[in-house]
């Protein structure tokens, strides 16, 4: 560890590492990343190096896990349970339980109830063994019938029919009838002549009923299943303002208006009301509407009568030549003709499964689907399996059944393993290893042959020996070749206090690592070892090579973490860390002193520096401002105080010119050895500030 500076001590400079280059990348000091080689490794950064370790497995929750292709970690192949196993992702039916469906999932089994799609509204119960109910019959008011079998509906105007888990219904069928406007009795199903239905109402035969449509009465009466209908005659009113003679009223005033005799017109806000001025009187009407020839004509807004081009079935109104979906009968197609809407069952097309199903909503009996891995496929559809591209599967009866795919004779004697088949003949497997075409390699059993993969084939010979220059070879245990005897071994070289080397063996002589030597037929060869640049700016020399464990600085060595003076700049302390040296100006505490001198780096309080000049402690000086007053310098403080002068015995003493001290009578009295301080009438002696 780095040295912890001490108290007014410089600070520490620590080095700095510039992080790591690693497979092409470079990466931030103390960073953790996988390696893009061998994603199994984790890598750290930590001082310019890279460290690399394999990542930490989970336990296995299986006996025997193993290690597939891609990972890292071995994983659970299978499960096994009640002595039956099963490979992953495989799924299956337990035993007593068809509803119940199970998969292997890296050595678990996980367990879930079949879900039963929903393929017509009324299937009928399942079969014996099976789960899920089937369309092949309907199951309708707790029984079950047959596909074709008449089903009751409670409506006796219908015949109803079970259809593959659907119920169908038709209307009785009825005859036509010699009138336009049949009506209905209550419990028969067919219109009659015997009463009329008119605008959506019912009415006896002979009956007279009356429509008031805009303040106007029509008077229509029902005969056999026709309507006749007529406007009400009301009484002639007066004229309100008869002129003389014979003449007439000249006009007629309603809601404001005036009209000319005989004018017909429309009141404003009542399109179905026709009004005439006759004999100026406003008679006003409703407007005749003739009968539509349809069954299901529709009220055009804005219009009186109501119209045969378009259709007005079930609260929907739709277009002339429209087809349509009755929303109450699904399974009915219809079509608007002339304001006459015709329905008719819809055509469902043949399937080809022998137990077809329905679904909410639907018509036509379909057959199921498969779910296989997520995916949905058709009945009769042929597909390779999501996950396992060997297996061939088929959807039949919303099972899919999976095989093992066919694979085709190879062509080749020795093919490689290709994806799903062992037919890849762009190599060679031989002996339990692959080679690529035009590889040669050795007999995996006999030494002696060399054999060669071209194209999936392998063709393997005896190896062909070189020819010896000596006269009697012989054959050793095991070779395959012969060989000239052995010559006798290469002398070896002597070492002083060591065991001779050996012939072409290498060694570093004692007391001297920094050399490499070789021993060849008894004579040594010897070479210094090269040194690598040492990455520091300041290595001291080691045993070999330049070393970073220490500093050599100015011709002189320092351990690593030693501080030292500069030698070349005065007052700049260094540090010597890992073979580099980095230096800094000594840092000076304040001096405790109010003249400190300054001979060294830092102020010092062993003497005084007062007015430019240096003076030791306990020195005494003369004051240079004052010439009556001395001086003392004591630990950098300096004390100053007046010359003590002799008591005089005259009254009024006088100071000469030039001297300290008073005299009398012009005589000058001489000043008293210094210090003599703290005699009567004298001051107290004053500090010198700076």
């Amino acid at each position: 560890c780095p040295p912890t500076p001490l108290s007014g001590d410089p600070p520490v400079i620590l080095p700095t590492f510039p992080g790591c280059e690693y497979e092409g990348q470079h990466y931030e000091e103390g960073a953790t990343f996988p390696s893009s080689s061998n994603h199994c490794l984790q890598c750290s950064c930590l001082r310019s190096q890279v460290r690399c370790v394999p990542l930490k497995c989970p336990v296995s929750p299986c006996p025997e896990p193993a290690l597939r292709p891609g990972h890292c970690c071995p994983t659970c192949q299978g499960c096994t349970e009640g002595g039956s196993h099963w490979e992953h992702g495989q799924e299956w039916t337990t035993p007593g339980d068809p509803c119940r469906i199970c998969r292997c999932l890296e050595g678990h089994i996980q367990c879930r109830q079949r879900e039963c799609a929903s393929l017509c509204p009324y299937p009928a119960r399942p079969l014996p063994g099976t789960c899920c109910p089937v369309c092949n019959g309907c199951f309708l008011n707790g029984r079950e019938h047959r596909s074709g079998e008449p089903v009751g509906s409670g409506d006796p105007c219908s015949h109803c029919r079970c259809a593959n888990g659907s119920i169908q219904c038709e209307p009785l069928p009825c005859p036509p009838v010699p009138c336009r406007h049949p009506g209905k009795i209550p419990g028969q199903c067919c219109p009659i002549c015997d009463g009329c239905e008119y605008q959506g109402h019912q009415y006896r035969s002979q009956e007279t009923f009356r429509l008031q449509e805009g303040g106007l009465c029509v008077r229509c009466s029902c005969q056999a299943g026709e309507v006749s209908c007529e406007e009400q005659e009301c009484s002639v009113t007066p004229c309100a303002l008869p002129a003389s003679g014979r003449q007439l009223c000249p006009a007629c005033v309603l809601d404001g208006e005036e009209f000319a005799e005989g004018v017909q017109w429309e009141p404003d806000g009542q399109p179905c009301t026709s009004c005439i001025c006759q004999d100026g009187v406003s008679k006003c009407g409703a407007v005749l509407c003739p009968p539509v020839p349809c069954q299901h004509p529709t009220q055009p807004p804005g219009a009186c009568c109501p119209s045969c081009d378009s259709c007005t079935y079930h609260g929907q109104v739709y277009a002339n030549g429209q087809n349509f979906t009755d929303a109450d009968s699904p399974c009915h197609a219809c079509r608007c003709q002339d304001g006459t809407v015709t329905c008719s069952l819809v055509d469902c097309p043949p399937t080809t499964c022998a137990r077809p199903q329905s679904g909410p909503g639907q018509c036509c009996p379909r057959c199921p689907d498969c779910i296989l891995e997520e995916k949905v496929f058709v009945d009769g559809e042929s597909f390779s399996h999501p996950r396992d591209p060997c297996q061939e599967c088929r959807c039949q009866e919303g099972h899919a059944r999976c095989q093992p795919r066919a694979c085709p004779r190879a062509p080749c004697a020795h093919p490689l393993p290709g994806t799903c088949c062992q037919n890849d003949c762009s190599g060679c497997a031989f002996g339990g290893k692959e080679y690529l075409s035009g590889a040669d390699f050795p007999h995996p059993s006999d030494p002696c042959r060399q054999c060669s993969c071209l194209s999936g084939h392998v063709q393997c010979l005896a190896r062909r020996c070189a020819p010896l220059p000596c006269p009697e070879p012989v054959l050793p245990p095991g070779e395959c070749c012969p060989q000239c005897p052995a010559a006798p071994a290469p002398a070896g070289c002597p070492r002083p206090g060591a065991a001779p080397a050996r012939h072409q063996e290498h060694f570093s002589p004692p007391g001297d690592p920094c050399r490499l030597c070789l021993c060849l037929h008894g004579s040594v060869s010897c070479q210094r070892l090269p040194c690598p640049p040492a990455p520091c700016a300041h290595p001291h020399q080691g045993p070999c090579c330049p070393s970073c464990d220490g500093c050599l600085y100015q011709g002189k060595e320092f351990a690593s973490g030693e501080r030292f003076p500069s030698p070349t700049a005065a007052c700049h302390l260094c540090l010597c860390w890992e073979g580099s040296v980095s230096c800094e100006p000594k840092a000076c505490a304040p001096a405790l002193c109010p003249f400190p001198t300054r001979g060294g780096c830092c102020p010092d309080c062993d003497g005084c520096e007062y007015l430019g000049e240096y003076y030791l402690s306990n020195q005494e000086f003369p004051d240079p401002r004052e010439p009556c007053h001395r001086c003392t310098c004591l630990g950098g403080f300096v004390t100053c105080g007046r010359l003590p002068c002799e008591p005089l015995g005259c009254s009024h003493p006088l100071i000469p010119s030039g001297h300290c001290c008073p005299t009398c009578q012009g005589r000058a009295t001489p000043a008293l050895p210094f210090p003599l301080l703290g005699l009567p009438g004298d001051k107290p002696p004053t500090s010198a500030l700076p």
